[in-house]
C-alpha cells in the first residue's frame, strides 16, 4: 500500500518519482530523510504496538533494521533493476542526457534495454558502460558510485572513462566483483581517495586504468595479486611513496604506466621477472637509484620510458 502511495505521490505507474516528490513517512516507517524520495518509499519498521504508538511522522531511523536505498518494492532484496536505478540517482540521472533519461526513468524498461547496459544470455548485467552520460553533471550533491554496484555478481566491464563530474571514490565493496575484468576510470578527474586494497581480490581482472584521474595515497601492494592483468595505468594522479615491489609478480602484464604520479623510491629490482611486458612507463616521478641491469633481458619490451627523474645511471 504504501509503495503504491509513493508511486502515485505526483508520479504516474511509468515514471520514477524524481527528487523533490517528498512525502512524509507515516507512524511504523521510516527512512534516511524521513520521506519517501529518490532513493525509494518509506520502509517498515518492526515495532510492538505500544512502540508505534510512541512513534511520530517522518522516522529517519530504525533500531532494528537498516534502510535498503534503492528497495522499490519493498521486498528487503535489490534487484538489477533497483541497483542499477540507485546509480542512476546517485549521479544525477536527469542531467545525463535525454537519450538515457526517456529509459531509465521509466520502470517499464527492461533492464538489457536500458541505454549503457550489456547483458548476457540469461538476462544478467554483465556491462555499465554509458558512454556519452554526463554523469554527476549540473549537481553538486552528486554521491558518487553505489557500493550497491558490488551486487551485480556478474559484472565483467565497468567502462566509465571521460566521465569528468563523477565525485566520489572507488568503493571498497568493488572487491567483492570476482568476474569483473575491465574496470576503466580513466578521465575521472573529479574522483579522489586511495585505490581500495580489496582490489586484490578482483582475480579475472585484465585491464586497470585509472589514469588522468584525481587518486592519491599509497599504491597498495595488493595490486601484486591481479596475475591475470594485462594493463595497469595509474598514470597522471598524486599518489605517494614508492612502487610497490609486489607489481613484479603480474606475469601477465604487458603494460605497466606509472608515468607522473608523484612516485619516489626506487624501480623495483626484480621488474625483469614481468617477461610479457612492452611497454614501461614510469617518466616524470621523483624516482631515484640505478636503472635495474636485467632490464636488458626483457625480450618483450618495446617502450622504456624513465625520463625526468633522479636516477643515477644510464640505460644498461
Amino acid at each position: 500500500e504504501y509503495l503504491n502511495l509513493w508511486l502515485s505521490f505526483e508520479c504516474d505507474k511509468s515514471t520514477l518519482c524524481k527528487p523533490g516528490h517528498d512525502i512524509l513517512c507515516s507512524p511504523g516507517y521510516f527512512s534516511p530523510v524521513g520521506a519517501v524520495s529518490e532513493l525509494g518509499p518509506c520502509q517498515i519498521c518492526p515495532l510492538s504496538e505500544s512502540e508505534l504508538n510512541k512513534k511520530k511522522l517522518g522516522q529517519t531511523t530504525c533500531s532494528s533494521k537498516d534502510y535498503i536505498a534503492g528497495d522499490v518494492n519493498g521486498d528487503g532484496v535489490l534487484s538489477e533493476r533497483e541497483i542499477l536505478q540507485l546509480f542512476y540517482v546517485f549521479t544525477n540521472g536527469p542531467e545525463w542526457g535525454s537519450d538515457f533519461q526517456k529509459h531509465w526513468e521509466n520502470v517499464n524498461t527492461q533492464t538489457c534495454d536500458l541505454p549503457g547496459i550489456s547483458c548476457g544470455g540469461e538476462g544478467e548485467v554483465i556491462a555499465i558502460t554509458p558512454n556519452n552520460a554526463k554523469l554527476c553533471a549540473g549537481s553538486s550533491d552528486c554521491q558518487g558510485l553505489p557500493s550497491e554496484l558490488s551486487l551485480l555478481k556478474s559484472l565483467q566491464i565497468i567502462g566509465l572513462s571521460g566521465a569528468s563530474k563523477l565525485k566520489g571514490s572507488v568503493p571498497s565493496e568493488f572487491g567483492r566483483l570476482e568476474k569483473l575484468n575491465i574496470l576503466k576510470l580513466d578521465k575521472c578527474s573529479s574522483l579522489t581517495g586511495t585505490i581500495p586494497t580489496e582490489i586484490g581480490n578482483l582475480k579475472s581482472l585484465k585491464i586497470l586504468d585509472l589514469s588522468n584521474s584525481g587518486f592519491s595515497g599509497t599504491l597498495p601492494s595488493e595490486l601484486g595479486q591481479l596475475s591475470d592483468l594485462t594493463t595497469l595505468n595509474l598514470g597522471l594522479n598524486s599518489f605517494s611513496g614508492s612502487i610497490p615491489s609486489t607489481v613484479t609478480q603480474m606475469k601477465s602484464l604487458k603494460q605497466l604506466v606509472l608515468s607522473r604520479c608523484k612516485l619516489t623510491g626506487r624501480i623495483p629490482e626484480n621488474i625483469q621477472n614481468l617477461q610479457q611486458l612492452e611497454n614501461l612507463e614510469l617518466y616524470g616521478n621523483r624516482l631515484t637509484g640505478s636503472i635495474p641491469s636485467k632490464l636488458s633481458g626483457m625480450e618483450s619490451l618495446k617502450r622504456l620510458d624513465v625520463f625526468s627523474n633522479r636516477l643515477t645511471s644510464s640505460l644498461p
